[in-house]
């Protein structure tokens, strides 16, 4: 994995594994093995900074990754393990996507309107099972694509 070649979580061909949120988030973040820079904590990102060592595994926005000019927070998380990617991506969606100034506002506003349409909904048993696919999902095939 390395930044010339930019993978996201998803492909095409996983539209009928992923629910609409998280097929959108899936296709908008990328897997990537953390550097010195992000070691030493010149990146912004948020979550267990503090642990992160040089060749850990780490999520990132595709938008804003490596512009120079992007500010908003939650761009890029370290999962501490497998089973906490799915957390990781929700917390992309609610706390990134909606401020990424760099994302094309077209997926800003369905975004939001899928999380507003979530968050609406008083179904716990649903976005129980929600999470449950994510995670589902990240631990076989995102585990298998990347090798992790």
């Amino acid at each position: 994995m390395n930044d010339a070649k930019r993978i996201s979580l998803a492909t095409e061909i996983d539209r009928s594994s992923l629910n609409e949120l998280d097929y959108l988030l899936c296709r908008n973040v990328e897997v990537y093995c953390a550097n010195e820079e992000d070691v030493q904590g010149n990146t912004q990102h948020e979550g267990n900074c503090e642990n992160v060592v040089v060749g850990q595994v780490g999520l990132r926005c595709i938008h804003c990754s490596l512009s120079p000019f992007a500010t908003a927070k939650y761009a890029t998380l370290f999962p501490m393990s497998i089973i906490h990617i799915g957390a990781d991506l929700r917390m992309m969606a609610k706390w990134h996507f909606s401020r990424c100034s760099m994302s094309p506002s077209k997926l800003r506003k369905e975004m939001e309107r899928v999380l507003s349409v979530i968050e609406t909904k008083d179904r716990r048993e649903e976005r129980y099972d929600s999470m449950r696919s994510l995670n589902d999902f990240c631990s076989s095939v995102v585990a298998k694509r990347f090798n992790l």
